[in-house]
């Protein structure tokens, strides 16, 4: 060390060396630091010095920070200052890279809050503390890949500390380049809270480390064209200003849902969602800390307007670091309102050369029991990799290799975005995912490559406009696919006039699946278009009721085999939706209009949860990610006999179905892989039929591929003595035709009627007609095994063609041709 004439140090060099084991990982670092040019006020404080470091996990750089202008409040906290950081040198990661970024920081116009006078041997001293500044970052340079321009502004204000000089308030406002239009306001207030907001413990541990808090963050839209507030409250939400949305019309706020903006049509009632104010709360308590200050765990609850009913209490433990004290490793316990857990374990943290985290390993663990009491252990490893920034410190890029314990699959994705608008949100990306592994049908090998846009572009690349609102909220957007089982089909989804209720769901939209293909039958150009429209909202803002409509139809080359003219219009219209506290579905009612049966009327009652004999609800019927697990749906179908438009006659029709949906199990990659469903009818109403669905595996597009089925028909007055007959198929080998019918499965099935009978069959698809029902198909039947008298090795050849739908939907004409080996010369036509 060296020293000024005062005494005071001028300059040292410190080197550190650390070792040793983090989460299994051995690390050992040299770090130099060298201080120089310390000047101080009369006072003794540091004004400026000049501070670098150097070490051996970046031997080819070196790190600069120059600190100037530095200004003490009374207590001696530092209030205004200007920083230049740099780093230059030999990327760590790669040493073909040279890196060279700097970064300016600026914290000024501090205001102090006066705290009195005090007069010490004749001198008049001020007692001032700090209450505020403004700090602003700004990174400019490369970081051997992008160019950096990243500004960041900070506004605090209301910084209010205890007896002891420890901050105990404050309030404050972020600004950044990479989201002009965004603001974020953060109220942040040490200590532990009791049921009514009291303080009942400072927050703070015996050593002064911050042990408990409370933080509220909330973010607000700005006009990017005006600078203007889209829509703002105070932290209190006590005002409201400028409420007008980008166009200028009025807007009001509802009395229920205070933070929820809607647009006023001309009777003045609401027409849809303008802004949103969703507000999170954190509330942070059980910070403990190791013998070198490193924070090792805490405790955690956050709760969001957006679901408020929902709050996640989150313990963090086992919180390991790298010799840079940057987080290494740690584990994570969450728990949500309905008792839920999901455990993740993240290891391996990598950083880049400015800090920021580049890779890591994650797993997932649902762990405990279902909603069934039965074992529930799934794990899901995600090992990300060459994460990548552009220059305004965004994510661009990063590679993820994905595997589950409930299956033999492994998922590669490389994620890549094409552009970023003004307000730092994704206007474009592409994603390629390549599948390997093996399933119930052995290896496979599939490739999926999907490109979304967000925006118009120009034919350079450039951003003309992008699909967000004012809150952020996509309001369009256009996504391509192709795979690699099918290379010739190019899949292609359009959204737009997407609008949404007061937790951000997704309430009227309009939605185009095109496809299109050429292969030998043709040309295909296919449509199914998706219209939901009049959403009306409840008294919490929710939508409570809308009108949806869906429309296939296509142009198909007239000379192409098997290609069909569809025109299909389905209209269903919900209403009396209702919710539970976590904002979730728990029912609807549903009136449809089929367009393949136009006389039919099909009512609808749907309910979420599990429900015993007498109707009860006994559980909600979802699980702990949110997803649906059980619920029960009453469907009743009516229509007047008569004769449809070619004379046929038309029965009457009213029934009521009612299928109850349990025990759905979802996979590591979130498809359904297990269900149970029990239907039963009026017209049979002792007879309950079980379906139990097992093992259910997708192809490449997340169409069902094949499953496990046992089917149950059971009389519940004899107990099973007279009608208790149960089917067990296994159907493999599902293909689909580029309209998304299914063209093809492979299928063995035993029944209870005949235990010594395997039927192994091959179902060919040959045409659908206009409504999207099956007309023809043929199927090559093997029957294996012993009927009464004798063993059974007989094959059949069966095709079913000309079948006619009445106006109901209903098949009421058929021909069938049957050919057997037991009676090769003879073939049985049949008419029905």
């Amino acid at each position: 060390m060296s020293y000024d004439k005062s005494g005071l140090a001028y300059g040292y060099t410190k080197h550190t060396h650390t070792s040793g084991n983090s989460d299994g990982v051995w690390m050992e670092v040299d770090v130099t630091e060298e201080r120089l040019a310390t000047q101080y006020n009369r006072h003794g404080q540091a004004l400026s010095y000049s501070e670098t470091s150097t070490g051996t996990d970046a031997p080819g750089q070196i790190t600069r920070t120059d600190m100037d202008s530095i200004v003490y409040d009374s207590w001696g906290r530092i209030a205004e200052f200007v920083q230049h950081n740099y780093v230059k040198g030999v990327s760590k990661d790669d040493p073909g890279v040279y890196v060279d970024y700097s970064e300016d920081i600026t914290q000024y116009a501090a205001v102090y809050e006066d705290k009195g006078v005090l007069i010490l041997d004749g001198e008049t001293f001020y007692i001032s503390e700090i209450d505020g500044y403004i700090n602003q970052s700004e990174t400019s340079g490369t970081d051997g890949a992008s160019e950096l321009e990243y500004i960041r502004t900070t506004v605090r204000s209301e910084i209010d500390f205890n007896s002891l000089g420890q901050m105990i308030h404050y309030k404050e406002q972020s600004s950044a380049s990479d989201a002009q239009g965004k603001l974020t306001y953060t109220d942040w207030t040490a200590g532990s809270f009791d049921g009514a907001g009291n303080r009942v413990f400072s927050g703070y541990d015996v050593t002064g480390r911050i042990y408990s808090y409370k933080q509220v963050d909330r973010s607000v839209s700005i006009d990017p064209a005006t600078g203007d507030f889209i829509y703002a409250q105070n932290i209190d939400g006590e005002e409201l200003y400028n409420a007008l949305d980008e166009d200028g019309h009025l807007v009001f706020v509802t009395l229920d849902t205070p933070g929820v903006v809607f647009e006023i049509d001309e009777n003045g009632n609401p027409k849809r969602a303008m802004a949103l104010e969703i507000i999170k709360t954190t509330v942070r308590t059980e910070t403990y800390y190791d013998g070198f200050g490193q924070n090792r765990s805490y405790r955690q609850t956050v709760h969001s307007t957006d679901a408020p009913g929902n709050i996640n209490t989150i313990d963090m433990s086992d919180m390991k670091y790298d010799p840079r004290d940057r987080l290494f490793s740690y584990h994570e316990v969450t728990v949500d309102v309905q008792g839920k857990m999901t455990t993740k374990d993240v290891s391996g943290m990598s950083y880049d050369d400015m800090g920021r985290n580049s890779g890591y390993q994650e797993n997932l663990r649902t762990s405990g029991e279902d909603e069934y009491g039965n074992p529930l252990d799934i794990t899901t490893t995600t090992l990300r990799s060459a994460i990548r920034y552009n220059g305004l410190n965004q994510m661009i890029a990063y590679h993820d290799y994905i595997t589950t314990s409930d299956t033999e699959l492994r998922k590669n994705i490389d994620w890549r975005v094409l552009s970023y608008d003004i307000n730092g949100l994704i206007v474009g990306f592409k994603e390629d995912t390549h599948v390997t592994g093996r399933n119930d049908e052995g290896e496979i090998d599939w490739f999926n490559y999907s490109e979304r846009k967000i925006g118009d572009f120009d034919i350079d690349g450039t951003l003309i406009r992008s699909w967000y609102n004012s809150l952020g909220q996509m309001i369009g957007y256009v996504e391509t696919n192709k795979s690699s089982d099918k290379p010739e089909v190019v899949t292609t989804r359009t959204l737009s006039n997407m609008i949404y209720d007061s937790v951000a769901r997704l309430s009227e939209y309009i939605q185009d699946d095109h496809i299109t293909s050429i292969n030998n039958d043709g040309s295909l150009d296919y449509h199914e278009v998706t219209k939901r429209t009049g959403a009306r909202y409840n008294e919490m803002g929710y939508v409570g009721s809308y009108q949806e409509s869906v429309r296939t139809y296509t142009e198909a080359d007239e000379d192409g085999d098997g290609n069909v003219d569809l025109d299909l219009t389905n209209i269903t219209y919900r209403s009396n939706i209702d919710y539970n506290e976590l904002s979730q579905t728990v029912y609807y009612h549903d009136s449809v209009q089929a367009g393949d049966a136009p006389d039919k009327n099909i009512e609808i009652d749907w309910h979420a949860g599990l429900f015993d004999e007498a109707g009860n609800q006994i559980k909600a019927g979802y699980d702990v990610s949110g997803r649906s697990f059980a619920y029960k749906q009453v469907t009743h179908t009516t229509n007047k006999s008569g004769l449809d438009s070619e004379g046929n006659s038309i029965p009457e029709l009213d029934i009521t179905t009612t299928v109850v949906r349990t025990k759905t199990l979802y996979g590591g990659f979130g498809s359904v892989k297990a269900y149970c469903e029990e239907m039963r009818t009026d017209e049979a109403e002792d007879v309950v039929i079980i379906t139990e669905k097992n093992n259910i595996y997708y192809d490449s597009n997340q169409r069902v591929r094949g499953y496990e089925e046992v089917v149950t028909k059971i009389d519940i007055l004899t107990r099973g003595n007279k009608y208790n007959l149960k089917t067990n198929t296994k159907r493999s080998q599902v293909n689909y035709n580029d309209y998304g019918q299914i063209s093809f499965y492979h299928q063995e099935s035993y029944s209870d009627a005949s235990t010594n009978l395997l039927t192994e069959e091959d179902w060919y698809a040959d045409k659908y007609n206009v409504f999207n029902q099956i007309e023809s198909y043929h199927t090559n039947i093997l029957e294996i095994g012993a009927d009464i008298a004798n063993q059974l090795n007989k094959t059949t050849d069966l095709t079913r063609f000309e079948t006619h739908y009445n106006s109901l939907g209903l098949i009421d004409y058929y021909k069938q041709k049957t050919i057997s080996n037991d009676a090769v010369d003879k073939a049985i036509e049949e008419t029905w």
